[in-house]
């Protein structure tokens, strides 16, 4: 039956390839009932009727199968009305309708429909497009050498809100190595206690202050993990990191270079955080004879 019915619809079909197209507006309206078809653009006609009139004007338009249309292909594959319904994409681009959108979507499907109407107009970012001639190179974290700082700015501009390009160093890149230490350091630490001391003598919060405060500086390294022996000694916090933190109620007291005794190292570096120039004179009361390890 199924075949017979396609059959019929083929030969219906063919027989009409050489109507006119004033046969076609001329012809009589089709019922709204009856069983659907999937004609070869991918649409869904009502009955065999409406596709015998679409086939009329558009004589390439064949039957795909019976039933609405199913498969992707014939989605990607089809012929969309010219009548205008924007659609908004997630791409950011007005499709003329919801036809038109599907299309993208079949060709795409990381498009997903954001919202019915017009996309609103993108927001372009003016970026400087004159720079002076000036000749004073520097080495971008892209390990690319621009002319001058302006030339650098433009293209940061151009690489859009989210680009991370900026300034390794003065020169150009022939030293690599400094925008390899550049890209290795780290922008924030946290309040850890873990003191650690440095090569020059001094104690650091911990190994992350220590990297942040010398990164780049091949001359200075860790000696040992702990406060430093030698005395007085400073426990050095970055610009930057310096905020309060919460502190228990531990009794061990420390003595600071503003002759202030701290009921713990918490406390200390808690007041080093507004006062830089505050260091560590020794562990215990300031009342007591300070001892020889820190």
């Amino acid at each position: 039956m199924l075949l017979r019915y396609i059959v019929a619809v083929a030969a219906l079909l063919a027989a009409l390839t050489t109507a006119s197209t004033n046969l076609c507006e001329d012809s009589a309206p089709c019922p709204k009932g009856g069983s659907p078809v999937c004609a070869t653009n991918g649409v869904t006609y009502t009955n065999a009727c409406g596709l015998t009139k679409a086939n009329c004007i558009n004589a390439s338009l064949g039957l795909a199968s019976t039933g609405v249309c199913t498969s992707p292909m014939h989605i990607c594959a089809m012929e969309c009305p010219v009548s205008y319904d924007p659609q908004c994409g997630s791409n950011g681009m007005t499709y003329a309708n919801l036809c038109e959108f599907k299309k993208a979507h079949c060709a795409n499907p990381t498009v997903t429909l954001d919202h019915a109407g017009r996309c609103p107009a993108r927001q372009t970012l003016e970026c400087p497009s004159i720079c002076t001639m000036e000749y004073a190179p520097v080495c971008g974290t892209d390990r690319t050498t621009y002319s001058n700082k302006c030339k650098l700015e433009v293209a940061r501009c151009r690489g859009g809100p989210k680009s991370t390009l900026r300034i390794a160093h003065e020169g150009p890149c022939d030293d690599t190595a400094s925008v390899r230490h550049l890209e290795a350091c780290p922008t924030s630490c946290n309040d850890k206690h873990a003191p650690v001391c440095g090569s020059d003598g001094r104690t650091y919060v911990n190994e992350c202050s220590f990297k942040k405060i010398h990164c780049g500086n091949d001359d200075m390294r860790i000696v040992h993990r702990g406060a430093c022996d030698d005395s007085p000694a400073s426990v050095v916090i970055p610009k930057g990191d310096c905020r309060d933190r919460p502190c228990n109620r531990m009794f061990a007291p420390v003595c600071g270079s503003d002759n202030k005794t701290y009921n713990n190292m918490c406390l200390f570096e808690n007041a080093q955080c507004g006062n830089h120039a505050l260091t560590l004179l020794h562990r215990g009361s300031c009342d007591d004879p300070p001892t020889k390890e820190l």
